[in-house]
């Protein structure tokens, strides 16, 4: 419960709370539901969980904008997923298994550039992004 309120007040109460930001410069938040999509030895241990994080854009000219994210993903350990892949894998139906697990959890590290294509101001808006991260 006590993530559960953090989360929220992370995600709806302190955007809400923030100086305004300057032209060149914008603050974000963001969060939503994860799912481990790949590999299979992955996804046959954890299921979806919540997900979050904060990003800082920099505008250094009007097609131009650097941007640095830091989100933690969180995904829930699944006994019941594993239980069926040893049986599939290893011992055919298991009557009593056991098994002690944490969750996964992931803190992701981002830079972009985002590179505008036409003009700024337009009913659409072209980019390319490039970027790294750990």
């Amino acid at each position: 419960m006590k993530k559960s309120l953090a989360a929220f007040v992370l995600l709806f109460l302190l955007p809400a709370t923030m100086p305004a930001q300057s032209g060149n410069v914008r603050l974000g938040f963001f969060g939503g539901w994860g799912l481990p999509t790949a590999p299979d030895e992955f996804t046959d241990f954890f299921n979806g969980s919540f997900t979050f994080g904060g990003e800082l854009r920099y505008k250094t000219s009007p097609r131009t904008t650097l941007v640095g994210r830091v989100a933690y993903h969180r995904f829930a350990f699944d006994e019941e997923g594993a239980r069926k892949s040893f049986e599939q894998d290893f011992f055919g139906e298991v009557t009593s298994f056991s098994a002690e697990g944490g969750n996964a959890r992931a803190l992701a590290i981002t830079g972009n550039v985002v590179q505008q294509l036409n003009q700024p101001g337009g009913k659409a808006s072209f980019f390319v992004s490039a970027g790294a991260g750990l």
